[in-house]
């Protein structure tokens, strides 16, 4: 299933512990993303996104940071994530609708799995 497929990647921040009191993430190496700025972005077709964006305290030295960041990454710089409240918010309701979806089609109306349904 593609839900569990972005689970098993680390370095994804879906996947980082969230504290909401404070505003952080907390890395796998278990350093603070804290909160930084609210910005407001302007796409190609002229929408309008509201980002919160996090920033690591400190990637320095970090074991994980070729894995983390790419082999293409500053060594001085920290870890940057954007997030967007209304994205999650769709997210949440399409992961929802989708995991309903594939209990109502995985069984027959008499509670049998149907033997005819892919996973």
């Amino acid at each position: 299933m593609f839900f569990n497929k972005l689970a098993q990647k680390l370095y994804r921040r879906e996947n980082w512990l969230y504290n909401q009191e404070e505003r952080y993430f907390l890395c796998p190496n278990q350093k603070k993303l804290v909160f930084v700025q609210t910005q407001q972005v302007r796409s190609q077709n002229d929408y309008l996104r509201t980002l919160d964006i996090y920033q690591c305290e400190s990637c320095w030295a970090c074991p994980f940071f070729k894995a983390c960041r790419g082999e293409n990454a500053d060594p001085q710089s920290n870890r940057l994530v954007q997030v967007s409240k209304r994205l999650e918010a769709y997210k949440e309701k399409a992961k929802a609708l989708f995991t309903t979806r594939i209990e109502q089609t995985s069984t027959t109306k008499c509670g049998c799995r149907n033997p005819f349904w892919r996973y």
